[in-house]
């Protein structure tokens, strides 16, 4: 079993006016990698970059010409807000215990998700989403994997399902980011407070709703939710949460939702909802035992 790690060089930024979104990607100076014996294992990172001015969400989309090949790839991160200016390093990690002989190209795409899915007029670029790639080769030599058997290869635009929870899977996979030009109408909040129930909706502004519209809530750990199109949720974790819109397993736009944390709220919205019977006893309890300790005295 061999482990490779390498350090970044190779730096790609998508330059915007200002007042625009904007992504940058550094990625390791390796571009193709040869697997001289199985079972192998190989991990590398790169750095994506919030070089526009606003807060945004980022998707890490990863491909594959077949299934097997995608399978061996994992990232630690597949969704993740930035703010402008900030940046996050992801891991990658190749594991393959065998495979077929051949030459494979894998496409790690970080992509900045639109906040809505049509252009405005004053800001012609801000609603469109934004790639930057790193594609690595991977090469199996003749005699360490048998033939590859006839099959057909994966489309390149094929959805794949979204990042698996933490309690499912530490490293996860990433999905489809669909680029989408029909207007949305988007109830969602900026803000809101842990426990307190929030309503979510969303949908087409010239009728015509899928029935697979929803959203997937990411929450700060990493937990995902799925959510139909209309929905009310409470948040559970303080911090920023990635709100996607997404129509079946593909992401069609994202939203940050910063979480607050306040004790009235989780009192009226968690703690008497769930305790209260506990607590009033409690309280009863004191009570009576104060009225005896006094009648004592």
């Amino acid at each position: 079993m061999r482990l490779l790690t390498l350090p970044l060089f190779m730096i790609l930024i998508i330059p915007l006016i200002a007042a625009q979104p904007g992504i940058g990607l550094a990625t390791p100076l390796v571009e193709t990698l040869t697997i001289d014996s199985f079972p192998f294992t190989y991990q590398n990172k790169f750095r994506v970059y919030n070089t526009g001015e606003e807060e945004r969400v980022f998707v890490i989309s990863i491909s594959a010409p077949y299934q097997d090949v995608l399978d061996w790839v994992t990232v630690d991160a597949s969704v993740f807000t930035l703010i402008p200016g900030d940046t996050k390093v992801v891991q990658f990690s190749i594991y393959a215990d065998s495979g077929y002989q051949g030459e494979y190209d894998v496409l790690f795409k970080p992509t900045l998700l639109p906040t809505q899915t049509t252009p405005t007029p004053d800001s012609a670029m801000a609603h469109l989403a934004m790639s930057a790639a790193y594609k690595l080769t991977l090469i199996v030599p003749e005699g360490v994997g048998p033939p590859r058997p006839p099959e057909e290869e994966i489309p390149p635009e094929k959805p794949r399902e979204l990042t698996k929870t933490v309690e499912e899977m530490e490293e996860t996979k990433a999905s489809t980011v669909r680029t989408f030009d029909k207007p949305l109408l988007i109830n969602v909040p900026s803000r809101a407070y842990a426990y307190e129930p929030v309503h979510l909706s969303v949908e087409f502004m010239e009728g015509e709703e899928p029935t697979e519209l929803g959203f997937i809530l990411v929450a700060p750990s990493g937990k995902n939710y799925t959510l139909e199109s209309d929905s009310v949720f409470s948040f559970n974790e303080k911090g920023t949460w990635n709100v996607l819109i997404v129509i079946k397993d593909e992401i069609i736009a994202g939203n940050p939702l910063e979480v607050e944390y306040d004790f009235g709220k989780d009192l009226k919205f968690r703690i008497l909802p769930q305790y209260g019977i506990i607590v009033v006893g409690v309280f009863v309890v004191i009570g009576i035992g104060l009225y005896l300790w006094r009648r004592r005295k």
